[in-house]
């Protein structure tokens, strides 16, 4: 690494790499590797579908009446004089209720204004503090202060008039090796406390515990593992993100628990958009799994009742599924939805197991591309996934890859269509407005959060 002063890193020498190019060792070395995907060549067309009900988006009924997105963005700023190294987090999610009426009156508009996007509806908002590099809460470890406020976050913070811990505490009980049966006691794999050995703990489920061996305290959310993430003394975005990621997942259960105990009309009339794919990755990935199961009841008690399938999707806006599907809306005009098999995804988007569903142990939604009519511009063209569905019930038998086992697609395409927006590429407004919401700029947090940080501890001092 270089030195760095006042004007800034110590200057680059651009040929340092000469003296790489002349290792013979490096390059015998280097011609061994091999790659895998993305292959180009790929021609879609044999995978496009364009059924007619997808095509009749106007027909599509009963008409969605609001539409909920949900995003969240996330800061670490620093507290004092930048030599000490003081981080706090902050987290700050957010749920916008975009009204369709509005959306509607600017139906034969080919995107919407973007001057009217602001007042399509109300925003819910969730904050979060944590203590990260060098900062303490009522504990002798960053590591430590960092599970027990995640903890206090869960019990304190609601969405929809429910706490996040009892939507989590329901995921723990749907999985049977976290939750002891019989005994409702939660089983953690390791001892949280990083000096500690102590492997297969049992403790409580719904309050502080400790650990045999150490003594040390344990919470209900370690079994997020979000710890592991964090570091003493260097930058822990990586936590925060993890987290972040998680309570998005908390708060759109928690809006679909809502939404179906006020009845069928309410299922009926809303959808729920948010930002990135429906999956959950790292330390907690396996709550994706009892999210799928929750969502698969309603919908299958929503329909079983006469209603119209439930819509609730994940937007790729960034990553490799948003940029294939940009590599390939031009090669056909829209609208077309594009379904993606497992080969087309393990050859062309993500190397993985061929021989298992694409995000086994990370996605509870399957993976499609729609491409919008070509009214102005380019058109729109979404990476998106809904709820998976498996040939047997719930992962009893194989992923569902094709659009009948989706009927809630025809509705998802018909939201995606009315609710693009030209403020950004392929943009849609309740991903705008709730983004737009929880935007926490770095430089200006720093500014501003970091100086709040600092007065309020320095008042307690």
């Amino acid at each position: 690494m270089g030195y760095q002063d006042d004007s800034g890193d110590e200057p680059a020498n651009s040929l340092g790499h000469i003296d790489l190019t002349r290792d013979q060792q490096l390059k015998t070395e280097l011609a061994e590797f091999t790659f895998t995907p993305p292959e180009e060549g790929w021609d879609p067309d044999e995978n496009v579908m364009r059924p007619p009900a997808l095509s009749m988006a106007d027909d599509v009924n009963p008409p969605i009446e609001r539409v909920y997105g949900i995003d969240g963005s996330r800061v670490e700023v620093t507290v004092g004089d930048p030599l000490l190294n003081k981080r706090v987090g902050f987290l700050s999610i957010r749920l916008a209720e975009i009204d369709m009426q509005v959306v509607r009156q600017q139906q034969n508009q080919a995107f919407l204004n973007p001057s009217v996007v602001e007042d399509l509806g109300s925003v819910q908002e969730y904050n979060m503090v944590l203590p990260s590099s060098n900062t303490l809460f009522d504990a002798g470890s960053t590591h430590e202060s960092w599970r027990k406020m995640v903890f206090r976050n869960f019990k304190r913070r609601e969405a929809f008039g429910r706490t996040l811990f009892t939507t989590y505490h329901e995921l723990l009980h749907r999985r049977e090796d976290r939750i002891e049966s019989g005994r409702g006691k939660l089983r953690l794999e390791n001892c949280p406390n990083p000096d500690c050995d102590e492997e297969s703990l049992i403790v409580n489920s719904t309050r502080e515990d400790s650990c045999p061996e150490c003594d040390k305290p344990t919470y209900p959310t370690d079994a997020l593992r979000t710890h592991e993430r964090v570091a003493g003394s260097q930058e822990n975005v990586t936590a925060l993100n993890l987290l972040m990621g998680i309570v998005e997942h908390l708060v759109l259960v928690n809006a679909v628990k809502h939404l179906d105990k006020q009845g069928r009309d309410a299922l009926n009339r809303t959808a729920i958009v948010k930002d990135g794919p429906l999956a959950q990755f790292d330390t907690a990935a396996w709550i994706h799994d009892p999210i799928l199961q929750i969502l698969s009841e309603v919908q299958e008690a929503h329909m079983g009742d006469g209603g119209a399938p439930f819509v609730v999707s994940g937007i790729h806006k960034t990553g490799k599924f948003a940029s294939f599907a940009e590599s390939v809306k031009d090669r056909m005009a829209g609208p077309w939805l594009l379904e993606l098999p497992n080969d087309v995804i393990y050859k062309h988007i993500s190397a993985g197991d061929r021989t298992e569903p694409f995000g086994k142990k990370t996605y509870y939604g399957k993976n499609f591309i729609y491409r919008s009519a070509t009214r102005t511009q380019d058109g729109h063209c979404f990476a998106f996934t809904v709820p998976r569905r498996f040939t047997d019930g719930h992962r009893e038998g194989g992923l569902r890859v094709s659009e009948d086992a989706y009927p809630e697609l025809a509705r998802t395409v018909t939201v995606l269509d009315k609710l693009r927006t030209i403020r950004y590429e392929n943009g849609l407004i309740p991903l705008v407005v709730a983004h737009d919401k929880a935007s926490l700029p770095e430089e200006l947090s720093d500014q501003i959060l970091g100086k709040l940080t600092n007065l309020l501890t320095e008042a307690k001092e």
